[in-house]
């Protein structure tokens, strides 16, 4: 599929714009989950990928709906805490902060 010289522009904007955060798992390459309606899940047990999922789901709610993303993600959390209590929880989180810094 080729680009016309005004989408290769449109799509260098986008990704170029110093208002946008992107957030992605460079160990799996995960950047959220798939417009295209295909599905594209989180690696299980990767923290960064279900960081990504999570920080995009919010991210893309419409604003009427992000009091019930922030609902659902409570439950989330709270079924989580069970399951650590049970000891049937098998996700090991971070010890330390990663950072990464680069420089084009």
């Amino acid at each position: 599929m080729a680009f016309s010289e005004k989408e290769k522009q449109d799509i260098l904007a986008q990704a170029l714009d110093p208002n946008k955060v992107y957030l992605y798992c460079a160990g799996h390459s995960y950047f959220g989950p798939s417009k295209s309606g295909k599905p594209i899940r989180p690696t299980n047990g990767c923290a960064k990928c279900w960081e990504v999922y999570y920080w995009h789901d919010l991210a893309s709610a419409p604003p009427h709906m992000r009091e019930q993303r922030l609902s659902e993600l409570e439950e989330v959390l709270s079924n989580m805490v069970q399951m650590i209590n049970a000891g049937t929880w098998d996700f090991v989180p971070y010890e330390h902060a990663q950072i990464e810094i680069t420089q084009e």
